[in-house]
């Protein structure tokens, strides 16, 4: 049974909207107003994983879809609310995790991401693991309009699937949005990438650094713009309490493929 028809028995009313084409070339006007807008996907990778992350290109190159050094708009809160939704139903051997910035749609101009069951057609094709995704979509919409209210922050630094920064968030009082691969500082001017991402990214209170995850010349770029636009930067294994207060968000939907019913790309 795919994401689709799960989330449909969860949230019988649930605004799920199909489209034609992969969701990596949608562009805006594709895309209803809303106030949320989650993705509903696959993931091609080594290991089983359940993920979420926003969609665009920060730097210089639009491998898969997108345009460069452009990104659609985050949903730090919601995105931590399937996150800990999926770690908690997810099934063994499965990791958990946030994922960089990495593919179109860039163009967004609604809150949106990506909620994905990866890595493999022996994954893809079992509906235990597609409920878990589903589940996780579920949440979000159930309480749409009522979620935690967490610091948003910007992610900076490591590899594709953002360890430290998951443990970071899922132990703390902040929800991440976008998340910038470390390669992708380092091989671009780390001033532009932030300000491209920033824009993005709401209310940002603070820089979340994976401390390691970037090279020490580039890390110290990544301090003096934060000190340029006056935002602290936290590190990526530091711990914090955690607080809970409401944000208020309006319409949601979910959307899927009719092409791939439970699965709608791969890269």
């Amino acid at each position: 049974m795919s994401i689709t028809s799960q989330l449909r028995q969860l949230i019988p009313n649930a605004p799920i909207v199909a489209v034609e084409k992969d969701l990596i070339d949608l562009k805006s006007q594709d895309v209803p107003r809303a106030d949320l807008v989650v993705f509903a996907s696959k993931h091609v990778g080594k290991l089983p994983s359940f993920t979420v992350h926003v969609s665009g290109n920060p730097g210089s190159e639009a491998r898969f879809g997108g345009v460069p050094y452009e990104v659609s708009i985050s949903a730090p809160l919601p995105m931590r609310v399937a996150l800990e939704t999926m770690k908690r139903l997810a099934s063994p051997g499965f990791q958990v995790t946030y994922e960089v910035t990495h593919h179109g749609p860039s163009d967004l101009k609604v809150p949106s991401f990506f909620a994905e069951l990866g890595s493999g057609p022996s994954q893809w094709s079992v509906p235990e693991h597609a409920r878990v995704v589903a589940e996780g979509i579920a949440e979000v919409l159930r309480n749409c309009g009522n979620w935690k209210q967490f610091r948003p922050v910007l992610g900076l630094g490591g590899p594709h699937y953002a360890p430290n920064i998951t443990k970071y968030v899922l132990k703390s009082d902040v929800a991440v949005g976008h998340i910038v691969q470390g390669s992708i500082l380092e091989e671009n001017d780390p001033e532009r990438v932030i300000d491209v991402v920033l824009k993005a990214n709401g209310n940002t209170s603070a820089l979340l650094l994976d401390w390691k995850g970037v090279k020490g010349g580039v890390r110290q770029k990544v301090l003096d713009v934060a000190a340029r636009r006056g935002l602290p930067v936290l590190r990526a294994r530091r711990r914090c309490r955690r607080s809970g207060a409401v944000h208020r968000f309006l319409s949601c939907y979910a959307y899927t493929s009719t092409c791939l019913p439970l699965f709608t790309h791969s890269r």
